[in-house]
């Protein structure tokens, strides 16, 4: 097999359908030079590079949860049962007992669909708070 590299990576997708219609590419900015890989790799075309938002890692998971399962209207998001390893590394986000956080560990997938959705679907600014004025609760 080949080493995961980003040059292999990209490579492997320059041959699928979808590399000509990419539009947009949301990347963490933690690695320039992988960036830099892309941006020439994309030199000339019209494909938007935006930085994700890594500042709160409890915000993106519900963005993520809202996207896949909203109060109001349809999903923005889907996981088809095929993703295995996108199913397997969700079980990874555990909360740290000690400090309350989320541990950052192992879970580049979900920092990515984290990332997308945050930037892109914007989940959390589809919901809403209301407040009714009289009592519907049954008898």
């Amino acid at each position: 097999g080949q080493s995961a590299t980003n040059p292999n990576f990209m490579r492997l997708c320059r041959e699928k359908p979808w590399w000509g219609q990419i539009k947009w590419i949301v990347y963490d900015n933690s690695r320039p030079d992988l960036i830099n890989e892309w941006k020439k790799a994309f030199a000339g075309k019209t494909v938007k590079f935006i930085p994700a938002d890594r500042t709160d890692i409890d915000a993106g998971i519900e963005c993520v949860k809202n996207a896949m399962k909203p109060v109001l209207g349809a999903p923005a998001l889907f996981v088809n049962r095929s993703c295995a390893n996108w199913r397997r590394e969700i079980t990874k986000y555990k909360i740290n007992q000690k400090t309350g956080q989320i541990i950052d560990k192992d879970n580049h997938t979900m920092d990515e669909t984290r990332y997308w959705i945050q930037k892109m679907v914007k989940a959390t600014e589809q919901g809403f708070f209301s407040i009714i004025s009289t009592d519907v609760s049954p008898e």
